[in-house]
């Protein structure tokens, strides 16, 4: 099965002129930028005739890690900053120019980053990186359930608005990955007028959803529809959380297990487009249906508890990263332990309470699974029957 380091290795060499700009390269694209490049490019969006190539980018970027090769993460690994690496070889990559690439890090809510390439003399690629590493980072995806907003809401759609300011005559492509696809959509929906009139295309790639389905009954949103693509593996953990839209096409991933096919570098593509099966795999499906029950029955009153205890527990081990937790494991599992036991009644309750209800509404959702399984076997066996 070919996947986005194959498609670099045979399309690289190949002009957008003679291939034009398409999904395979957001892949690949959004996978590199997992990779720390905010050490390297500046943060502000500098006039054209000065932005560097992303070819020479990433030799600077080698060179700040003293040309040895770093981990960007106990789950993300070596792989984002290999596969950057090897883009420098590739002129399709190599020869994008990097502008404004903007990290923002505060340890109590916010992990951000937003970066731009610009195509040619015609297209502005604006991307926003997935839940990296850090603590925080992950603890902003349960604030996307429990709080009204977050701050990269504001952040990504000031970045939107400032890029396309900063390079007014250009149209614009909006991409990510996870976390990074959820803002890409958000940034979308709610950045100027003007600039949403620029996007001609938009990628949300396995994002999770939002805490109601507001945000997508918008108008801007049957606006931008006719550029949307939303893509989720069979498997599809990540992108079936929370009330998402349903225009998601289905890729294949090399991989089994569910939460492994969130790994975009493990997306097929053929033929310079993703490998596309025709419908969610079972877990995949088991995801969709359990969150989106699970969603419409919540109590709001419970939902603060439950959050302060996931917050309690994911800041316990007083670590940064995930990569820095392991590097800990006793201390940081007695931390955790010992951050759970002190919960306060409430919490513990709100806990148990959502869990057992969660187990339920994936049980209900298997038993849905499985008749719609059936019901689909006895039309397939009615139709051969009426057709032999």
């Amino acid at each position: 099965m070919k996947v986005s380091t194959d498609y670099v290795r045979k399309y690289g060499k190949t002009s957008y002129e003679d291939l034009p700009f398409r999904t395979a390269d957001t892949f690949v694209l959004c996978n590199a930028i997992y990779a720390p490049i905010e050490k390297v490019v500046p943060a502000e969006f500098e006039p054209e005739e000065e932005t560097k190539a992303l070819g020479q980018a990433i030799e600077d970027f080698y060179d700040y890690y003293d040309r040895k090769v770093i981990s960007c993460g106990l789950i993300l690994t070596e792989n984002p900053f290999l596969n950057l690496l090897e883009l420098r070889e590739y002129p399709r990559f190599a020869d994008l120019r990097v502008t404004g690439c903007r990290f923002v890090l505060n340890k109590e809510d916010t992990s951000f980053m937003g970066i731009s390439f610009l195509l040619g003399d015609d297209a502005l690629l604006v991307f926003f990186r997935g839940t990296d590493d850090t603590v925080v980072g992950w603890l902003e995806d349960v604030d996307i359930f429990a709080k009204p907003s977050i701050p990269s809401h504001k952040l990504c759609i000031d970045y939107l608005n400032e890029a396309a300011a900063a390079y007014p005559d250009r149209k614009i492509v909006v991409a990510g990955h996870s976390k990074g696809g959820y803002l890409a959509l958000y940034a979308a929906l709610f950045c100027k007028d003007e600039v949403r009139a620029r996007i001609i295309q938009l990628y949300n790639h396995d994002g999770p959803g939002d805490k109601n389905y507001a945000w997508i009954e918008k108008d801007e949103f049957e606006a931008l529809a006719p550029v949307y693509h939303h893509y989720v593996p069979g498997k599809s953990m990540f992108g079936m959380m929370l009330c998402h839209d349903d225009n998601y096409r289905i890729v294949k991933s090399n991989r089994f297990f569910a939460p492994f096919q969130h790994d975009i570098a493990s997306w097929g593509i053929v033929d310079a487009e993703p490998q596309e099966i025709p419908e969610l795999e079972f877990m995949g499906k088991l995801f969709n249906y359990t969150f989106r029950d699970f969603l419409t029955s919540l109590d709001p009153e419970r939902t603060p508890k439950f959050y302060e205890a996931i917050h309690t527990i994911l800041f316990a081990p007083q670590a940064e990263t995930l990569l820095s937790l392991s590097s800990h494991p006793v201390r940081s599992v007695r931390d955790i332990v010992k951050a759970a036991v002190g919960l306060t009644k409430e919490q513990k309750k709100a806990v148990r309470s959502l869990g057992a209800e969660f187990v339920a509404f994936a049980g209900k959702a298997a038993v849905r699974i499985a008749k719609e399984a059936g019901d689909k076997s006895e039309k397939l066996r009615v139709m051969i029957k009426k057709n032999a």
